[in-house]
């Protein structure tokens, strides 16, 4: 449940402008509905191999045009355009190189994965964000943390590190009654936190955006009331990775 809440919010969090005059905002993809069979006949088109069954196709809008990125769970990620439809490859990028190397708990879990989202670098290039670290699932205790590492989505399938290690998110639901104990004021038994990152970005003349990252940290409350409040924030320019 939370993990669900918690990617709502991450999507909601990369789609708010910096300032009422400023449009400059991440890119959320949006799932498309599309069958095996048709994400077979993309994966024949690529040099490698490539499975339906580890594989999602995106969409986003960009300027005026509607692009289609294939994203799969090996790091991969492909640009596509639909003609009479059909899905034509563009270019893809194979992210497998810029695996980072991470510790976590004996009791957590390892995961890796492309987050479903463009972030603008400037007016003409973008980066993806690419999401490292543990989860814990033991009887009682639902938590994870995760950083990320943006890189730059280049022509001709080149990439280039933007910032790396940056903390992405943290939550942690604990059980905190037995669930008979639940009543009308509290209707369910679980102790639900997260730190939630913000980004904003804002044209200060240089080549690349500026971007302000803000950290939420977020309660919910046994009278289903939210509690929200910033941790802390940090100003960053891209390639510049300065605290």
């Amino acid at each position: 449940m939370i993990k669900k809440i918690i990617l709502n919010i991450l999507i909601l969090c990369i789609t708010l402008p910096v300032f009422a005059q400023n449009s400059i905002r991440a890119l959320p993809f949006q799932k498309e509905d599309i069958s095996a069979t048709e994400i077979r006949k993309i994966c024949q088109q690529l040099e490698s191999e490539c499975h339906e069954i580890n594989a999602q196709l995106w969409s986003v809008n960009i300027a005026e045009n509607k692009y289609y990125y294939l994203i799969e769970d090996k790091l991969r990620i492909t640009q596509l355009l639909k003609q009479r439809g059909q899905y034509r490859i563009m270019q893809y990028w194979d992210l497998d190189q810029h695996q980072p190397v991470f510790a976590i708990q004996e009791d957590q879990n390892a995961i890796i994965y492309l987050h479903p989202a463009l972030y603008p670098l400037n007016k003409h290039t973008y980066a993806v964000a690419l999401i490292y670290g543990g989860v814990s699932n033991s009887l009682g205790d639902d938590s994870g943390e995760q950083n990320v590492d943006f890189i730059q989505l280049l022509p001709k399938g080149k990439t280039k590190l933007v910032f790396t290690h940056l903390p992405f998110y943290q939550y942690q639901n604990q059980l905190s009654c037995y669930k008979d104990m639940k009543d009308e004021k509290n209707n369910y038994c679980e102790d639900q936190k997260a730190t939630i990152l913000k980004i904003s970005y804002r044209d200060v003349g240089l080549a690349y955006y500026e971007w302000r990252l803000s950290y939420l940290n977020i309660n919910w409350l046994k009278n289903n009331k939210i509690d929200e409040y910033k941790q802390r924030s940090l100003t960053l320019i891209p390639f510049i990775q300065a605290h």
